[in-house]
Order: structure tokens, then sequence, then C-alpha cells
């Protein structure tokens, strides 16, 4: 056993490998018939490989592709830093069959190595380091509990935004521009009429704002230097709100 763990440990060392007369060299004290049965058993356990050049039959130590992947999965975490990086995007990046990729990040989880986080921007699952604090803008601040999104929290607020909108537009029509609303009058709006029981702050707010515009249930103009906000989806109001 001695013996395999030090010729196993001196295969991992050369990179290229080694052949029968560079591992004699090495190991003067072992005898060649006892090498020849180490690397017999070093190949049954499939740690090492056999290579046939014209310098002859080398041997190699087997890369762990576990700790490889797992090394590359982290450094593309720590690339996306607090904002997070989605699976497909890792797939894409590493180059690893999905079925392995889910396995290695679980196991990662596990380790409390990396941590997987619902977006509320997309409420897609984000992965990050698990010691850093993921950015506000993929939490959603308030709306964040438990590594989840509050989902039942975000939509009863933008029915209550969508209504507050409509009052002043309608999506059939064209909008009188001067009348529409910008983001800080909206959260005004939103904070007189005592509907949440919870304090937002313009963060959190924008950040429901750009959600709602990702979902095609609003849209930003430019007007008179400052952006206002109008509805084209209101059928989302439908929803009722508790």
């Amino acid at each position: 056993m001695k013996n395999q763990e030090e010729l196993f440990k001196y295969l991992e060392e050369v990179s290229d490998g080694a052949n029968e007369d560079m591992i004699t060299k090495n190991f003067p004290e072992i005898k060649k018939i006892d090498i020849a049965s180490t690397l017999n058993e070093l190949l049954s356990a499939n740690k090492i490989e056999v290579s046939v050049t014209l310098g002859g039959v080398f041997y190699k130590a087997k890369r762990d592709m576990k700790n490889d992947y797992e090394a590359m999965i982290l450094n593309i975490l720590k690339e996306g830093g607090s904002e997070g990086v989605w699976i497909k995007d890792i797939k894409n990046k590493s180059n690893i069959p999905h079925a392995l990729l889910l396995k290695i990040l679980k196991g990662l989880e596990v380790s409390n190595k990396i941590k997987g986080l619902k977006s509320i921007k997309n409420n897609r699952k984000m992965y990050v380091l698990y010691d850093l604090m993921p950015d506000e803008k993929m939490t959603g601040g308030i709306f964040f509990e438990n590594n989840e999104v509050d989902i039942d929290l975000v939509e009863k607020l933008m029915v209550v935004i969508l209504k507050i909108i409509s009052k002043e537009n309608d999506s059939h029509y064209l909008p009188n521009f001067s009348e529409l609303f910008t983001v800080s009058e909206i959260l005004t709006k939103l904070k007189n009429s005592n509907i949440l029981s919870v304090n937002i702050s313009e963060e959190d707010f924008s950040t429901i704002i750009d959600v709602m515009e990702y979902d095609n249930l609003i849209e930003k103009i430019n007007y008179n230097e400052k952006i206002v906000i109008r509805v084209i989806n209101s059928n989302f109001m439908s929803r009722e709100v508790k």
C-alpha cells in the first residue's frame, strides 16, 4: 500500500507521465517486479492510464475531473460576483454535461461552498459563492425570504402599482404624457394609500418596476427629461389582491 501511494503521488507530479526506467530510477529501493505489480494495482483501481509513444510505454496519473469541474465552477461564480450566475450560463462557460453539472452544484451546496437563490427579476435560480452577500437587485430586498422570492408579495404590489398608474392612463389610447407618473410619484402614492404593511425603499421599489417592465406590464417613457411610467398590459390587474 505504501508503494502504491508513493508511486501514484510521483505520477501525479510528472505531468507527461513516466516509463518504467524513470520510475525505477526514482525508486531504487523498490524491486522491478514490485514496481510492475504496483502499476498493475493502480491500473486495476483506474487511478492511472497508459499511453504508448515512440519513447515507449508511459504511465500517467488520471486527473480527478470532479475536482477540476468544481474549481472551474467556483471560478465562474467568483467572476459573477454578488449578482450570481444562472445554471445555463455556467453550463455554457464550463461545457459540463447537464446531469453532471446538477450533481456537482448540489455537492457544492451541501459542502457550503456555494448557494442557490431565486432571482426576483426573472425567477431563475442563480448561484453565488457561499460567503458572498447576494446583490439586492437579485434578491429584491424585502421581497426575499429564506432564499426564495416572496411571489405573493411581489404580485400583490404589482397589481396595486398597475391600479395606481391606470387611474391616469388607458393602454387603449395614446397617453397624455404630462399626466403619467414617475417612479418616485408612484411610490409616494403607494405609501399614502396604506395598502401595504411593509416599508418599501426606493431601491426595492425600483426593482419591482424593472420586473414589471421585464414582464411587459409597463413601459418607461422619456418625457421632458424625466422617466414616466405607462401601463401596456392591464390584464394582470384582474388578479385578486388579498
